[in-house]
């Protein structure tokens, strides 16, 4: 159903770019620390990071490595206006997580079914008013299920499947930050590349997030869906391959978050709106790509939040193929 992408050694476009964005294809892989006084806001999905790829699954038989570092500043807790909360308040994190995802070679019908794990490493740093706190350890385990898809003329790329999380991250209730957030979410998304021309990729992911009770706070945080989204764009796509200029993308992102459900503690609605989390990022990104793997640099600025933490994140996102091959898309024929 795929045919071959090399032509005397050389990928065809549009698939130049796609293939190591493939490679990037970031998806559910693990939670942003977000740390905060209370658990309103956060999200074990972490908001913004599909934006390079999100449609690629590795090929089949192929294990990959995608590795994602990111950095987190906040001065902001906003409140249900989008006005700071908590004088004083003051988040940093450092994220360090290493996705690992294999592709089965037997495809189920027009399919292939992937699997996937992700470990994550965070240091989290938080200031209210004249109390602080930190934490460091391994986050929530993500396990991943995904079947995968793509047309015929290889420009439109899918893949769905649900995340797991598992809280197996460290949590104290009386600690005012923590690695993990101690209650599991399951996370069903939709994740889509569009080569709309040799030089221009869309991208989109849509994920929502249903979450189970902390059983320490007895608090439930509300259920709520996030659209990440990108447009890349390589403008020298067709020069020589060795060509530095020619692997080069460059891109605006962001994502889209709102929380659908009120969150609960005891039984009853927090605050007056049920604490709903909102947020809008963009924000530019640089890609640099190859047939062995390819790498991101990306920025995302919050606006419009409301009950959750408002800031800036930096992601330096890398991914290579572990076994296997980097050099088709799709069954190999």
């Amino acid at each position: 159903m795929s045919r071959d992408l090399e032509i005397n050694g050389l990928l065809t476009a549009p698939m130049r770019v796609g293939l190591a964005l493939g490679l990037l294809a970031t998806g559910l892989f693990a939670a942003l620390p977000a740390a905060q006084a209370t658990e309103n806001g956060t999200t074990h999905y972490p908001v913004g990071v599909n934006t390079v790829g999100d449609g690629y699954m590795p090929l089949p038989g192929t294990l990959s490595w995608r590795n994602y570092t990111l950095v987190q500043w906040s001065g902001t807790l906003a409140d249900d206006s989008g006005d700071e909360e908590l004088p004083g308040y003051g988040l940093n994190a450092e994220v360090n997580a290493a996705r690992f995802l294999y592709t089965f070679k037997q495809p189920i019908g027009p399919f292939h079914y992937s699997i996937g794990a992700v470990l994550t490493l965070v240091h989290n740093h938080l200031d209210i008013g004249p109390m602080s706190d930190q934490a460091t350890g391994l986050d929530d385990m993500d396990f991943q299920n995904y079947l995968s898809w793509h047309s015929p003329d290889e420009r439109l790329f899918i893949y769905s499947g649900l995340d797991i999380y598992a809280p197996t991250g460290r949590y104290d209730a009386d600690d005012l930050a923590n690695v993990g957030k101690n209650y599991w979410s399951f996370d069903p998304s939709i994740n889509l590349t569009y080569h709309a021309t040799d030089k221009l990729t869309l991208e989109s992911a849509v994920y929502a997030e249903f979450n189970t009770k902390n059983s320490a706070t007895r608090y439930q945080s509300g259920n709520s869906v996030d659209w990440d989204y990108a447009a890349n764009y390589q403008p020298f796509v067709n020069r020589s391959p060795d060509d530095f200029a020619q692997h080069l993308a460059f891109g605006i992102q962001g994502y889209l978050l709102r929380q659908f459900s009120d969150d609960e503690q005891f039984g009853e609605t927090v605050g007056p709106d049920g604490h709903r989390a909102e947020a809008f990022a963009i924000g530019p990104q640089v890609i640099y790509n190859t047939r062995f793997g390819g790498a991101a640099l990306k920025w995302q600025h919050d606006f419009g939040v409301r009950n959750r933490a408002e800031g800036d994140t930096v992601w330096v996102q890398f991914a290579v193929p572990l076994l296997g091959t980097a050099t088709h898309v799709g069954p190999h024929s």
